[in-house]
């Protein structure tokens, strides 16, 4: 999927310029490479407003990062929580 971020806004001394357009490809992360491109893009987008075209490429980035960090850095169950489980408080 393409998406085209026609314009990002700048704000200079209250006066906006127009960045380049940026073209972005959004594809499935499968690899260390593509992960940590994936976070790099993440790091340059994070201030997107919600809904806008970049806020939504943030979006769809972060679906992806959460994904791939699920099944290559999983968060095991600590001791304390696996008895929490077991023995619930009343």
């Amino acid at each position: 999927m393409r998406i085209l971020l026609l314009c990002i806004l700048i704000q200079f001394t209250n006066k906006y310029q127009c960045a380049k357009a940026i073209t972005m490809k959004i594809k499935p992360i499968k690899t260390e490479a593509d992960y940590e491109a994936a976070m790099k893009s993440i790091d340059q987008l994070w201030d997107a407003s919600y809904g806008s075209p970049e806020g939504d490429t943030l979006d769809r980035l972060a679906t992806l990062v959460e994904a791939y960090e699920e099944k290559h850095y999983p968060i095991l169950p600590t001791e304390s929580t696996k008895q929490s489980k077991q023995h619930p408080e009343d």
